[in-house]
């Protein structure tokens, strides 16, 4: 259809007064820092990105995305875009925290920058030496270890290829580290009909890497410990975002060889983090989430065979959780709980006279979830005479915490640096009583994630 070029001049007129409207009204909204095209919402400014690559992280999330029906549970629930999790500056506005500690430690902190990568381990061995593991998560990445055994932090490659973390480290009563690790066994390109999780141990001519070889593309979320007899024990997951029905299984080089069982979980997405502990009687239990119940599990191996237990759905519970047992041999578990798109609170839960307690010990106001998101952001240790420890961490802050018979005296300890936490803490006890800390700072959020490895000491 044609237009004709005629107008008449008040039509003309009406025209430009209704543009010049336009216009201001635009300039009023910019001035009060509302979006004319979505004024009733909250718009968070993304920086602008590169395009992710086809490495590690952009080949799990083309997997991902090729089964909608499977998507991880909390991306879904905390609708999180990518770019979301990529901007260091998209931050709520945080919730009021209405728990009060019993009051506050005030202890001196050194700080040592380790080196460059992601979701580290560590542990302390039987002279207070760190043995720290981490890794990148490129094609071409790899699995670093780190000990301060000769006054400063020394670095080792233990592998390079594609992995996945976070990794975890265990010490065997001789002061042996053991890594374990998610290996994708192809350099160039996410395979679901790959992928293991792989132990390394140390030795005098380097590193032994054992593949824990099994169907599916398992091994994910690890996390190890090493018995008295120098035997590994592992809880990880069989994604069922890669089709597994197996969820949580435990692997363990206890009995001569290496074998893998699963616990009886179900099926059970990777991302919210496993813990394996040995009790008093070197049997294992597993914590972890089970996002069907949104609740946290508590499986226990009596010697001949599992029985899993749901411990707390009481709201969305349960996620990065981790165990330790005490000197008559309960459990205790802290994990976190969701009641926002990113808050929520640490809980403690145990078991005593049969029964599980719970008490809440604090809030955290930015976790953010999902596939770059939070992982082990929760933290437990005992010290020599069963006194409780604890740290946990969100994007902004990490702290620390010891129980005494009024609650917990708490202490936010100092950043390396202005940068965005990984939210990732673990936690130690010395010979001493005193705690030792590691932790990430986010220096680049795309096309992958990399950090600063923090390890913090008391001065």
């Amino acid at each position: 259809m044609r237009r004709t070029p005629k107008a008449s001049n008040f039509s003309i007129l009406i025209l430009l007064i209704a543009l010049v409207a336009v216009a201001c009204s635009g300039g009023q909204a910019e001035e009060a820092g509302i979006t004319p095209t979505a004024a009733s919402e909250e718009v968070e400014e993304v920086p602008e990105q590169a395009e992710e690559p086809a490495d590690a992280e952009s080949a799990e999330g083309g997997e991902e995305e090729t089964r909608a029906d499977e998507t991880s549970t909390a991306e879904a629930e905390a609708e999180v875009t990518d770019a979301e999790e990529d901007d260091p500056g998209a931050e709520e506005e945080p919730a009021e925290s209405s728990i009060e500690p019993a009051g506050e430690l005030n202890l001196s902190w050194n700080l040592t920058n380790i080196g460059e990568g992601i979701k580290p381990a560590f542990a302390l061995d039987s002279s207070d030496n760190a043995h720290v593991a981490y890794l990148t998560e490129e094609s071409v990445g790899g699995v670093f270890y780190a000990t301060n055994a000769s006054g400063s932090f020394e670095i080792e490659t233990v592998a390079e290829g594609y992995f996945y973390g976070p990794v975890d480290l265990g010490i065997s009563q001789d002061d042996v580290p053991f890594i374990a690790y998610h290996d994708h066994q192809d350099p160039n390109t996410f395979n679901p009909n790959l992928g293991d999780e792989v132990v390394a141990i140390a030795g005098p001519d380097g590193w032994q890497l054992v593949v824990v070889e099994d169907v599916g593309h398992d091994g994910w979320d690890n996390s190890i410990v090493v018995d008295s007899q120098g035997n590994w024990h592992t809880a990880a997951i069989d994604p069922a975002q890669f089709g597994s029905e197996s969820g949580v299984e435990y692997a363990t080089s206890a009995g001569g060889s290496v074998s893998v069982t699963a616990v009886g979980s179900g099926p059970i997405n990777y991302e919210f983090g496993t813990a394996i502990q040995l009790d008093n009687d070197e049997l294992p239990g597993i914590a972890y989430y089970d996002q069907a119940e949104k609740g946290l599990e508590y499986a226990k191996f009596d010697g001949s065979q599992w029985t899993v237990e749901l411990v707390d759905n009481n709201g969305d519970a349960g996620r990065y959780a981790s165990l330790v047992y005490d000197a008559a041999n309960n459990p205790h578990i802290s994990y976190f709980v969701f009641d926002g798109e990113r808050t929520g609170e640490v809980r403690h839960a145990w078991l005593d006279g049969g029964s599980w307690q719970f008490e809440v010990v604090a809030r955290l106001d930015d976790v953010l979830p999902g596939r770059t998101g939070a992982r082990k952001i929760t933290a437990l240790a005992l010290g020599e005479n069963d006194e409780l420890h604890i740290a946990y961490s969100d994007r902004n802050r990490v702290v620390y915490g010891q129980q005494n018979e009024d609650g917990w005296l708490l202490q936010e300890l100092p950043k390396n640096s202005d940068k965005l936490l990984g939210q990732l803490v673990e936690l130690e006890i010395d010979s001493q009583g005193m705690p030792h800390l590691i932790w990430y700072e986010v220096t680049v959020f795309a096309p992958t994630l990399i950090g600063d490895i923090i390890y913090a000491a008391p001065a």
